[in-house]
Order: structure tokens, then C-alpha cells, then sequence
């Protein structure tokens, strides 16, 4: 949400989507009304969303000041976690220290633009940034409505692991319009038996080499963006699969929409 500070990581999915809700909270310090705003955990859909936008006329990819390879949104490389970090490029290695800030806009030319605020979606500093890179994000997309893999390494909701258990929990899953649920570990399968088109998934794979591994049973959640030690394939088109528990190198993003 915010640059210059550390993204909350090691927190289970029932668990982020509970306070990301809570935001809107009767006395929240954020002032967000309940009756005018809805908040809550990214869903995978929603992260397509950003995806799209970076492909656009809106987006880097439609912006001048690029032209090339520096379209892609460049990563953040910083092995520390802060946001809004920058490398300057798509192809940096981990890094000790965050190499650029997001509201650089030194611009070296030739195509590359702002060194900073090109690790944004749109390539200048009102963009959304940490979509490459940084920390993999748990998105609310999960395999089957299951928990997760194992009594111990679950999201904290209630269903079914992979060895056939069932995770008990009094947490409760979410209206259904919180999260996506997919229905095959085949992306061309896994919307009800038909192609997830529009989920940035099967239809944007390869695009800019980045990762792309379908849920499993043992691991039914969705993860997006890469890591800052994931090499070439981080990316806002990156997509792994996650078990819903607490891990030191996963964050989530809250969404804001006005309360229909």
C-alpha cells in the first residue's frame, strides 16, 4: 500500500483476507466507511486486472519513455522486502540493497525512461508497484475450495488437504465473491471445465519468460508477481501456487472498490 516500508509477509490466507476486510471496520483508523467502501484480499482476477493494464495504451507498455525490453515492469530486486524498490531493468540479479526508489525519474534515454518509477505498472510514479518482483503475493484463488496441504501447513479455512484429511476450523471462508475457485489443475481446464480466459493465466503464458505453475492439490493457492530471487521469470504474467500458510517470503495486496 505504502512505498519505503516492508510488506507484511508470514501470514496465512484466512488470516490476511480477515484483516484486509476489517479495514472498513466501525472507529478504523483508515476512515474508510463501511457503506461507501469494500476492501478486501486481491483476488486472482483482480491481479489480472493490473496485469492487463501494464499491456495497455494506459500502461508501460503504451508509455513513450519506453521502448523494448524496458516496457516490461522493471523489478524489484531488493532482498530486504522494501517496497516500492526498483532496478532499474528486467534482468537484475538479488540484490542487498534497494538500488533505486520509486520516485526516481533520472532518466538515462534510449528507451529506458524512469530507472525508479519504471517499476511501476504504468511507468511513472502514480502506477502500482512490487507487481515484479519484491515478494510472491497470495492471491484469493484456490484449487477445489481446499484448505491447504497439510493439518500443518494450511490457509486456515476449512476442507480438504492432499493426503484426503480434512482441516477443521471455526474461521469461515468469505462470501463467494471474495475469491476465485478453480476446478482442474489444467489451466485450459480449469474454469469449469473450459480455459480461464481472462484470469491472466494460460492465455499470457511465456510472455516475458515469466513463471507460470498451475495449483495441485498439495499446494491449491494462487501466488502472482515472483520474487526478488526469482531471476528472469518474476513478473506481473508470473504465477505459482502457494498452501495457504504462513511463508516468510509471501504478501498479499489489498484491493479498495466502492460498496455497490
Amino acid at each position: 500500500i505504502k512505498p519505503n516500508v516492508y510488506s507484511w509477509r508470514g501470514i496465512r490466507v484466512s488470516t490476511l483476507d480477515l484483516v484486509s476486510r476489517q479495514i472498513t471496520n466501525d472507529g478504523n483508523v483508515f476512515g474508510f466507511d463501511q457503506s461507501t467502501y469494500d476492501t478486501h484480499a486481491s483476488k486472482n482476477t483482480e491481479w489480472a486486472l493490473i496485469s492487463y493494464l501494464t499491456q495497455s495504451k494506459y500502461g508501460k507498455y503504451g508509455n513513450p519513455l519506453y521502448t523494448g525490453e524496458n516496457k516490461e515492469v522493471y523489478r524489484n530486486n531488493y532482498s530486504g522486502y522494501l517496497t516500492g524498490c526498483s532496478s532499474g531493468n528486467v534482468i537484475a540479479e538479488s540484490s542487498e540493497n534497494c538500488i533505486y526508489q520509486y520516485d526516481n525519474t533520472t532518466s538515462y534515454g534510449e528507451g529506458q525512461g524512469y530507472i525508479g518509477a519504471g517499476a511501476s505498472s504504468t511507468g511513472n510514479i502514480t502506477g502500482i508497484y512490487d507487481i515484479n518482483g519484491g515478494a510472491w503475493e497470495y492471491t484469493m484463488g484456490v484449487l477445489e475450495k481446499r484448505s491447504g496441504n497439510t493439518q500443518g501447513a494450511n490457509s486456515g479455512y476449512p476442507g480438504l488437504l492432499a493426503d484426503g484429511e480434512t482441516f477443521t476450523s471455526d474461521r469461515e471462508w468469505p462470501n463467494d465473491k471474495y475469491y476465485n475457485v478453480y476446478t482442474s489443475i489444467n489451466p485450459s481446464t480449469a474454469c469449469n471445465g473450459v480455459s480461464c480466459k481472462g484470469f491472466s493465466l494460460n492465455e499470457v503464458t511465456g510472455w516475458y519468460s515469466d513463471w507460470t505453475d498451475m495449483l495441485v492439490i498439495t499446494f491449491p493457492w494462487m501466488v502472482r508477481g515472483g520474487s526478488h530471487y526469482d531471476g528472469i521469470g518474476t513478473g506481473v504474467f508470473a504465477y505459482g501456487t502457494g498452501n495457504g500458510a504462513v511463508n516468510l517470503n509471501i504478501s498479499f495486496r489489498q484491493v479498495l472498490v466502492p460498496n455497490n
